[in-house]
């Protein structure tokens, strides 16, 4: 049984409580209105350390990231699933927090046709 739980790290917030009420909302409605209640898969695409500082000083090649992200995923289940179509959707969520090893990464939940 997959179980969406939201969470929120890396951002300053002015009221906690409030926040949380406001992050639990959102996942609701994307549980209950947005999300089909079908399989997925998640998966993290870590970025080396070496390539972050080309992403810090130019946040538009995080979109053009996702997208080689996006078809690299896309063309690895055509080919290893044997999948006409490839993935049914993908939700990507960049994190760029932190320095550290785990803080920079892309967050992505798919779902197969």
């Amino acid at each position: 049984m997959n179980i969406f739980r939201p969470f929120h790290a890396g951002q300053v917030v002015f009221c906690s409580s409030c926040h949380a009420k406001i992050v639990a909302q959102f996942g609701e409605r994307l549980r209950e209105e947005i999300l089909y209640p079908i399989p997925h898969r998640q998966y993290v695409f870590g970025i080396p350390i070496i390539l972050r500082q080309f992403f810090k000083y130019d946040r538009k090649l995080l979109g053009r990231l996702c997208k080689c992200v996006s078809h690299s995923l896309k063309v690895f289940f055509q080919k290893t699933l044997k999948l006409d179509n490839g993935i049914a959707a993908v939700v990507m969520l960049i994190h760029t927090f932190g320095d550290y090893a785990g803080g920079f990464h892309i967050s992505i939940m798919i779902t197969l046709k």
